[in-house]
């Protein structure tokens, strides 16, 4: 028995009649279809993991390498570090590749060890150069690796105490075997209980122990000054002082009509009129006008701290109090003050000292407040150098 089934077809609204075996068919087909449908979306859902994992590995390489990229740059920095605290001991090591091993190493213990069994070496070295009772210091070897023991002892107690400490103990213990040092170093110690040993030997190395052992009494000193600003304006004075390794100085300057003012207790610059610098006197309702002649009054003092750098060089600041007015001359002959051009205030007063022998050298600048500036030299001598010679 034959079935018959309808199917309608869905663009024209007709009817489609069908075999049972033309059904099986067409089921067939579409069973293939949907199969092929879902292998499709299978593979496409395989490619987008596929593609995901790739992008993950990608990502992970990418991080791996950038971590590694800053661990190598925090490598080099901390060994650029290292190098930089433990510069001082590089003239110990025979390269810079045994430098770089010993500092490297995470122990500190086993970093002090290595480089105090290193200065133990250079110091035995120096004392098989020179005997006892030899003056080292013209010896160029012993003088250049003391020299260097010296430098650890005074640089690298921040890093490590420990080396520092063992290093200036080398070096005491150096001075005392030699008479001629240890009665020097006794000297300097009255005059300096907290010198280091090391800070002794460099300067007996320099200059004999001079710095340490010499009187350096403070050394009074005059200068006469000249200053100049672009207002334009010139003016003159006088600094005294007197300095040790710190001191003081108190400096006067001023043009004439200022140390006038001073000499008549400040009635010169007495005006009966002011004016602002377009030249208006708002309190003179009569007609004038000026002349064109125009006069300056400046007068300061300042006082302050010397402190000498080295010799010869030593930088001074200090504070005051300043004016500088500037008058306008009316055709009736009177003065008036232009306001506007003239200031009065707190003086700054900073710059550099240089001793060439007698001779003292100033150069600097001056200020009174923020509205005028201007530049001072100086030249004078040391009145202690005057009267030993």
């Amino acid at each position: 028995m034959t079935h018959f089934y309808v199917e309608f077809n869905d663009y024209n609204n007709t009817v489609i009649g069908l075999t049972e075996t033309e059904m099986n068919n067409v089921q067939q087909i579409e069973q293939q279809r949907r199969q092929r449908r879902e292998e499709e979306l299978q593979e496409q859902r395989r490619k987008e993991q596929e593609q995901r994992r790739k992008e993950q590995e990608q990502l992970e390489i990418m991080r791996q390498a950038e971590a590694k990229r800053k661990r190598e740059a925090d490598s080099i920095a901390h060994i650029q570090k290292l190098k930089r605290d433990y510069s001082s001991c590089r003239f110990l090591f025979a390269s810079e590749e045994s430098f770089v091993s010993c500092i490297t190493q995470t122990n500190q213990n086993t970093i002090e060890n290595e480089i105090k069994t290193l200065i133990a070496q250079k110091m035995a070295e120096i004392s098989n150069v020179v005997a006892k009772g030899t003056e080292f210091k013209n010896q160029h070897y012993a003088r250049a690796k003391m020299e260097g023991i010296c430098g650890i002892s005074n640089h690298i107690s921040d890093v490590s105490p420990t080396i520092a400490n063992y290093a200036e103990n080398r070096i005491l213990a150096f001075v005392v075997e030699r008479k001629a040092l240890i009665k020097t170093y006794n000297k300097a110690k009255k005059k300096n209980p907290y010198i280091k040993c090391s800070e002794f030997l460099i300067s007996y190395i320099n200059d004999n122990g001079k710095s340490y052992t010499e009187n350096t009494s403070s050394e009074p000193f005059v200068m006469a000054n000249i200053t100049y600003s672009i207002a334009p304006q010139t003016s003159f004075g006088v600094t005294f002082g007197s300095v040790k390794k710190f001191g003081f100085y108190a400096s006067f300057n001023g043009n004439i009509r200022g140390f006038t003012n001073l000499a008549t207790g400040f009635k010169m610059d007495a005006t009966e009129y002011e004016c602002d610098q377009t030249g208006t006197i708002s309190t003179l309702t009569s007609e004038y006008s000026y002349s064109g002649d125009k006069a300056t009054s400046r007068l300061g003092v300042t006082v302050g701290l010397v402190y000498k750098i080295n010799n010869p060089l030593s930088v001074y600041l200090g504070g005051g109090y300043g004016y500088r007015n500037v008058f306008w001359k009316l055709d009736s002959g009177q003065w008036v003050k232009c306001i506007d051009d003239s200031c009065r205030g707190i003086a700054i007063d900073a710059g550099l000292m240089y001793n060439v022998g007698q001779l003292n050298l100033s150069l600097g600048v001056q200020t009174i407040g923020v509205k005028y500036l201007e530049a001072k030299i100086g030249i004078g001598c040391s009145l202690k150098t005057l009267k030993t010679r």
